[in-house]
């Protein structure tokens, strides 16, 4: 593997010979990292770019459920990343009218300063190197691509690229790409410390935040992930003030008040945008350019949950996938089946979570929805099914499942 020295920029650095890398990634978080990981893994020279230097923090919930679980153990970072992270007992969901059902599954909280770390820190020891630095541009190169960097004269030559930039969608339009669709979500969170013990995840569909919810996340040693998000926004659509609506959740939700009661906010709210649904996969890549597209920058978080980690590590997987076919027998056209690729593996998933956004937007359905699943093991297993990726939401969120709550 090519040494990488970020305070050599010489022309003839070998950080900027042709013949230097095989994949260019531009952005180190989950997908970024994944993808690096799976590539270098399988022999090839593998660059990951990131405008931070690691560690750093990423406004989230901070919360692991299964697919991303499934994703590090495919990783090879199970055992690591479990020995990092906060073990939790299950899942609390409440309704608008307070009535709650419980889930159980395999559920982590690991904060995204370390998680994304930790991930890095991975695919560098898969073989890939690390250079910070901010890309202002990728584009066709002798090698294949160019990448630019701010402050270099030289562009980094690679065979092929992968950006995988987030919610940070600049370098998309420097580009040129189509514009992207504007985010159709918006979170805020932050971290409380307090003496109030709790072992499981809580999820509340709090009347101030529909359609969206709040949460109140365990880390362990009484700190806390505190948030509340909201979905299903048109373009366009001014959204009420998150903070007051966060406010209104500290004061009115009984464990939300409890914590507070006993503790204090050890951080400042943040927020950020989310892009949800898989919107616009087509047009944020270019396979004939030898350039794709994975994670949040293209949409992979879910509706109506706004978890994001895993989805963007699996698109992370299914992009070097195809990039590591391509490299192995130079068919670059093998890249234009990626954005079916992603249909096939994902779509139907995201078209069910937005179902279950639609149901659960009202306050009256998401009581309804809760009192059956209280009485019901059927439903509530179903409903389990859905955070486990065993049961088809489009199914569960259906009156015929909703008739059956009521036999089983």
């Amino acid at each position: 593997m090519v040494p990488v020295d970020p305070t050599d920029s010489r022309v003839d650095s070998p950080l900027f010979s042709a013949a230097a890398w095989d994949v260019a990634i531009i952005g180190a978080g989950p997908a970024g990292s994944t993808a690096a990981l799976h590539l270098a893994r399988a022999g090839h020279r593998v660059l990951l770019l990131d405008r931070k230097s690691f560690p750093r923090e990423k406004v989230c919930g901070d919360g692991l459920i299964r697919d991303a679980i499934e994703c590090v153990k495919r990783a090879g970072l199970y055992d690591e990343l479990k020995a990092a992270a906060h073990p939790l007992e299950g899942l609390r969901v409440y309704a608008p009218n307070g009535l709650y059902a419980d889930f159980s599954g395999e559920f982590w909280t690991l904060e995204r300063l370390r998680l994304d770390h930790l991930l890095l820190r991975g695919a560098m020891a898969a073989g890939a190197r690390f250079l910070p630095g901010e890309v202002t541009g990728v584009g066709l190169g002798g090698a294949g691509v160019e990448v630019a960097l701010k402050g270099i004269g030289a562009p980094i030559e690679a065979r092929s690229a992968l950006l995988t930039t987030g919610a940070d969608l600049s370098l998309l339009r420097r580009m040129g790409l189509t514009a992207p669709s504007p985010p159709s979500a918006i979170a805020m969170r932050c971290y409380v410390q307090s003496k109030v013990e709790s072992r499981r995840l809580v999820v509340s569909f709090d009347g101030s935040c529909l359609p969206g919810y709040a949460w109140i996340f365990p880390l362990g040693q009484g700190r806390y992930n505190v948030g509340c998000g909201l979905f299903g926004l048109a373009p366009g659509h001014g959204a009420p003030s998150l903070q007051a609506l966060f406010n209104s959740f500290l004061e009115g939700f009984p464990l939300a008040r409890e914590l507070m009661a006993k503790g204090e906010r050890v951080s400042p709210l943040k927020g950020s945008p989310l892009r949800c649904g898989l919107e616009g996969m087509p047009e944020r890549c270019r396979p004939a350019a030898r350039i794709l597209a994975a994670g949040e920058v293209i949409g992979t978080t879910f509706p109506f949950t706004g978890e994001g980690i895993g989805k963007a590590m699996e698109s992370g997987e299914l992009a070097a996938g195809l990039l590591d076919e391509a490299l192995r027998s130079d068919r670059w056209e093998r890249l234009s089946d990626y954005p079916a690729l992603l249909e096939r593996e994902l779509r139907l998933k995201y078209l069910g979570y937005k179902k279950a956004e639609r149901w659960l937007s009202k306050p009256w359905v998401a009581n309804f929805v809760a009192r059956r699943a209280v009485r019901s093991p059927f439903l509530r297993a179903a409903l389990e099914g859905i955070l486990n990726e065993t049961s088809d939401p489009r199914r569960v969120f259906s009156p015929a499942a909703i008739l059956l709550s009521f036999l089983r």
